[in-house]
């Protein structure tokens, strides 16, 4: 795969009201109007998708739903950010074995890096 070019929006993580479970026909219905609306590219799990709110089991499933409904049309990045580099490595791994084409990944943000 070559160079990422385009729009690459990150998709949005909809929760049903009832239980605040992941809706996924709603989540289906919004990646095919960013395709049809033009998108280059998909991106999962990023900030607008709540991602320090989803499990990782949530996570893994909205990317696999993801990858699987584009099936090739369009790259996919997955959201690997997480509060630690242990987790963050973890999520990695997973969009690795999802099959995304690239990742995006935040330092780890909560507990704050320096030199010492």
């Amino acid at each position: 795969m070559g160079k990422l070019k385009g729009i690459f929006p990150v998709v949005l993580t909809p929760f049903k009201r009832e239980d605040q479970s992941i809706d996924y026909n709603i989540l289906d219905k919004h990646v095919d109007f960013l395709l049809e609306s033009g998108a280059h590219g998909l991106c999962t799990n990023g900030s607008t998708s709540e991602f320090p709110m989803l499990s990782d089991e949530e996570a893994f499933n909205v990317g696999k739903r993801i990858i699987n409904q584009l099936n090739g049309k369009v790259p996919v990045i997955f959201g690997a950010s997480a509060p630690s580099t242990r987790k963050t490595i973890e999520f990695a791994k997973m969009g690795e074995e999802l099959g995304a084409n690239a990742l995006l990944m935040l330092p780890p943000y909560y507990y704050p890096l320096n030199d010492k």
